[in-house]
């Protein structure tokens, strides 16, 4: 649970950090005062050229990158990659909210809990990477319990799934 806590924390500490910066960042604003009036329906013709099961597979990369290389860097890559993702995320919604409709924003982020929580617990598998190095430096000892279960992907990557096809819908 305390990871779980803590993946989130990072990727609002992601999140957080990028909207200070870009109420600090006055000339970043000024360029940015521009009314845009864009509509749902001009937004449905756009086709990026991705469906489901490209969303679906870039996430599981990510997921990837999260528990396996987060893992067995001790946690690391997993800090990295929520702090990353929570930037992202923050430039997204900052831009959104100058250029959108809150119904819109609302609608298009309507994946967004399902892919959050899939990703946090792809990142509970990695952040436990940190606990198995420092036993096996510490103390000498490999405890086989802590190596991440076929099992403990099931979920989040259903929650990933389910998350692209929302996403896409």
């Amino acid at each position: 649970m305390r990871n779980s806590i803590f993946a989130f924390f990072i990727i609002l500490i992601g999140f957080v950090y990028y909207s200070v910066i870009q109420r600090n960042n006055s000339t970043q604003n000024k360029e940015c005062k521009s009314t845009y009036k864009i509509s749902y329906d001009e937004m449905k013709v756009i086709d990026t050229g991705f469906d489901f099961l490209d969303i679906f597979f870039n996430n599981l990369f990510v997921g990837a990158i999260l528990s396996i290389f987060g893992f067995l860097s001790g946690g690391l890559a997993t800090i990295l990659v929520l702090f990353w993702n929570g930037y992202l995320l923050g430039i997204v919604y900052v831009l959104a909210l100058r250029i959108l409709h809150i119904e819109d924003i609302l609608y298009f982020s309507k994946h967004i809990p399902f892919e959050i929580i899939g990703l946090i617990l792809f990142s509970k598998i990695g952040l436990k990477g940190f606990l198995f190095f420092k036993e096996v430096l510490l103390y000498k000892k490999v405890n086989r319990l802590m190596i991440p279960e076929i099992n403990q992907f099931i979920l989040p990557i259903s929650l990933l799934f389910i998350a692209s096809i929302i996403e896409t819908l």
